[in-house]
């Protein structure tokens, strides 16, 4: 995904992206072995994944995939959404998802 967000703005990646990822080899290796299938399907709680379809960081079947790979996952489209920002795109559609998942958890 960095490497999309950097292409989109067209800002050069070297030598930002590859210090990052010797950064994260030496500061905490365990995020290169970041699986987000594997870990959303040993959640032991409910996950909401608001994902905008027109994200071309993350695509739409990875948020899919995500939120059908939990126990308890919710999964909120953003018509026209991007990767960032949709609290600001449709703040409407944003705060009914976080008060509908949010408001089920009390229950």
């Amino acid at each position: 995904p960095l490497y999309r967000i950097f292409r989109r703005n067209r800002w050069p990646s070297w030598p930002v992206i590859p210090l990052a990822g010797l950064a994260m080899r030496v500061v905490q290796p365990s995020l290169l072995r970041f699986d987000r299938l594997r870990d959303a399907a040993q959640l032991a709680c409910p996950l909401l994944v608001l994902h905008g379809d027109n994200d071309d960081t993350c695509p739409l079947a990875l948020g899919q995939a995500i939120a059908g790979a939990a126990p308890d996952g919710t999964l909120v489209v953003f018509p026209e959404g991007q990767h960032f920002g949709l609290a600001e795109h449709d703040p409407l559609r944003y705060g009914e998802a976080l008060a509908d998942f949010f408001g089920k958890l009390r229950e």
